[in-house]
């Protein structure tokens, strides 16, 4: 493989992984303080974020923008 296909493939894999872990359920309610990830979570105000596990094993809500 060449250096740039090994990098793209680095790249999906960080993405895979490090991304997006899941889509919130239909009609799931959107909650205050993440208790897995995939849920959708407040913000501030009326901004919905989506809760994401950190590199420690943490769960955080981040702004989907």
């Amino acid at each position: 493989m060449t250096r740039a296909r090994w990098s793209g493939l680095a790249l999906a894999v960080a993405l895979l992984v490090g991304g997006c872990s899941g889509r919130p359920a239909a009609g799931e309610a959107v909650v205050e303080t993440c208790e897995r990830s995939g849920q959708r979570c407040r913000i501030a105000g009326s901004k919905v974020g989506i809760c994401t596990a950190t590199a420690d094993g943490s769960l955080t809500c981040q702004d989907q923008h």
